[in-house]
């Protein structure tokens, strides 16, 4: 898009035959969010339904209009400083850069190029997660926030770590049925021991993301200019890693005499190191990690979400446990550590911390691969 002459949205009808059609949406973020799409194809179901027939609109008149949102936005520039206030004491000397191993060394200038890749938790430990939840009066985005910052530590060692994720925005009841850009990036900070149980880590984050969402009306934009990190071209400012946890209304979309079904849209831009999609569909929970190729091998992806699923069986199994205590190795990975890869003489007895033992895989499985350069802190 040039937004500078282009209109933000596009549409095309591809004909693939007389009974096959193929219709493409591009809408540019500046104009809507996920929220916005499902009430975007309400309204063309809506509009279908009547305009084939040719009956007028049946849809209401709107109260208000995004404009006046935005309007609401620039009026209240007192309580935007009040908030501005509260990001640059929360993220004051925060740690610029969460250094994750990776497969390759880190560009000079960020270059978003990626991929996805998809797994699925198992349905008994999604149920498991969801009561976890429930018992401990969070939300399915608190304990997934927790796990990734236990996995995180157990990976870098480090105990003071930042992650991105986005608020609906949608703070008024008006604001529920409006197309726009509502939503929001806030920064998550977490500082805490290795020895802290996993549960005080979920209450920690309960209480830090609440309080964190009574100062959201700020862009990511003002915040990242009220912080004033120092800058590296290499990697984006404030946090290398994105969690969103969907829970945005879905759709049925049905058509008058049509069948409907939706076409998947890989994604092959990574706007982040990683970025963590979590859905729950089907009463399982499903994930998409948009990664950067620049770093990570798809291997690597998939070691790392068998280490998030191995990670969240010891927690619903024990959420006292330490962080440093929690399970993290699938079975197969502790049989090439432990077996395969060493002599019982020398296994027998070792004291590797856990983050270790990660980058023991890492750096046998890259050698298996030949030509991978490992690097990690």
């Amino acid at each position: 898009f040039d937004l500078t002459r282009d209109s933000p949205i596009r549409i095309m009808l591809a004909v693939l035959g007389k009974q096959q059609h193929i219709l493409l949406l591009t809408l540019h973020h500046i104009v809507s969010d996920r929220w916005s799409v499902g009430i975007f194809m309400q309204e063309v179901a809506a509009f279908y339904a009547t305009f084939s027939n040719g009956l007028p609109s049946t849809l209401p008149e709107l109260n208000i209009q995004y404009g006046d949102f935005s309007a609401w936005q620039r009026e209240h520039v007192e309580t935007i400083e009040k908030h501005l206030g509260y990001w640059q004491r929360k993220l004051n000397n925060a740690p610029p850069l969460l250094e994750l191993p990776t497969d390759y060394f880190r560009p000079s200038v960020q270059r978003f190029r990626g991929n996805q890749y998809s797994f699925e938790l198992p349905r008994a430990l999604s149920a498991a997660i969801k009561m976890l939840a429930k018992q401990q009066n969070a939300t399915l985005f608190m304990v997934m926030a927790a796990a990734l910052n236990a996995l995180f530590y157990r990976y870098t060692g480090s105990q003071d770590i930042v992650i991105g994720y986005t608020s609906a925005g949608r703070n008024q009841a008006e604001t529920e049925n409006l197309i726009g850009f509502f939503v929001n990036t806030l920064v998550l900070r977490s500082q805490f021991q290795g020895d802290l149980p996993f549960i005080k880590l979920l209450e920690q984050l309960r209480e830090q993301s609440l309080e964190d969402l009574a100062y959201q009306d700020v862009s990511f934009g003002q915040l990242v200019e009220a912080v004033n990190p120092v800058r590296n071209s290499s990697h984006a400012p404030l946090f290398q890693v994105m969690l969103t946890v969907q829970n945005t209304p879905t759709t049925d979309f049905r058509l008058p005499e049509l069948q409907v079904q939706p076409i998947d849209v890989k994604n092959r831009i990574s706007q982040f190191d990683l970025t963590y999609l979590i859905e729950e569909k089907d009463n399982k929970l499903h994930g998409i990690i948009e990664y950067s190729t620049d770093l990570f091998d798809v291997a690597t992806l998939e070691r790392m979400s068998g280490h998030l699923e191995t990670l969240l069986e010891g927690i619903v199994n024990n959420p006292n446990s330490p962080l440093n205590q929690l399970p993290l190795l699938t079975k197969n990975e502790r049989r090439q550590l432990l077996i395969d890869w060493n002599p019982p003489s020398e296994t027998q007895d070792s004291d590797c911390k856990p983050h270790q033992l990660i980058h023991q895989i890492f750096e046998a499985q890259a050698k298996t691969r030949g030509s991978i350069e490992l690097h990690y802190p």
